[in-house]
């Protein structure tokens, strides 16, 4: 199985989730290209396509959306997923949650993910809200989601 990780970052947090979802995936055999939006990848040739976007000031960056609404037939016909990460889940209570899948819903809206990941975003060294057991967790169990 092939999969394509493509992900838009601001400052590389998101790269940086995307990658470690990537080596999970990797761990179970399935073969994982990563790339950034900014390089337009194609999900053409891949079995399954995982987005992920930082959440910045209540707004999911562009890229992501512009991406599911070019490609949407493609993406409706094989597993999708998509994470998002921000700062509002500094604090993971259902009340966030519940507004970041608001705002991710400009992605959701389109098309139905097999699999949502919400996680923490990072600022700084200072404020990283990033929970790496939680993202390693969402990304074994997106395995036989996307499968």
């Amino acid at each position: 199985m092939k999969v394509l990780i493509a992900y838009t970052t601001k400052k590389g947090s998101t790269r940086e989730v995307a990658e470690k979802i990537g080596k999970v995936l990797e761990s179970e055999g399935i073969e994982v290209q990563l790339s950034d939006l900014k390089d337009k990848p194609e999900p053409d040739g891949y079995d399954a396509t995982i987005i992920g976007a930082p959440v910045i000031m209540g707004n999911i960056l562009h890229r992501a959306p512009r991406f599911v609404k070019k490609h949407l037939k493609t993406l409706e016909q094989k597993p999708f997923a998509c994470f998002a990460l921000g700062g509002m889940l500094a604090e993971d209570t259902s009340d966030n949650r519940e507004k970041m899948l608001v705002i991710l819903s400009k992605i959701t809206g389109l098309i139905k993910p097999a699999a949502i990941g919400l996680f923490g975003g990072k600022y700084d060294d200072d404020r990283d809200y990033r929970n790496w057991d939680k993202i390693s967790s969402w990304a074994d169990e997106l395995v036989e989601k996307i499968q």
